[in-house]
């Protein structure tokens, strides 16, 4: 939700219990919630903390639910280190709840 407007952005962060509950959500995930499409369901990546250059991903998506996207996704110049117990979707449906998140993901740990 925007600070300013309490507008949804359409974006997550949902946190799994294991790197390899994350690693198996980002790769086998059906790319629709509540019967509507999303976007990306990418590694989250923490906040740069200092001006050191940014870890290297520890996993990359791979597998049938990447072969839509002509590439797999980068960790961005000048972020932080991936944070391998969540993972960042984007493209939600504004009316996507948590409870829709939660049901959609929690299958994977």
């Amino acid at each position: 939700v925007d600070r300013d407007t309490g507008a949804p952005k359409g974006i997550a962060f949902v946190t799994f219990t294991t790197e390899d509950a994350a690693r198996n959500a980002i790769a086998n995930s059906p790319r629709v919630i509540a019967g509507y499409p999303i976007g990306d369901v990418l590694p989250a990546v923490s906040r740069p903390t200092s001006t050191a250059t940014a870890a290297p991903p520890q996993f990359l998506p791979t597998g049938p639910a990447r072969t839509a996207y002509s590439a797999p996704p980068t960790v961005p110049s000048g972020s932080g280190p991936v944070d391998a117990h969540r993972i960042f979707v984007a493209g939600l449906p504004h009316a996507c709840t948590e409870e829709e998140l939660r049901n959609h993901f929690g299958d994977y740990g």
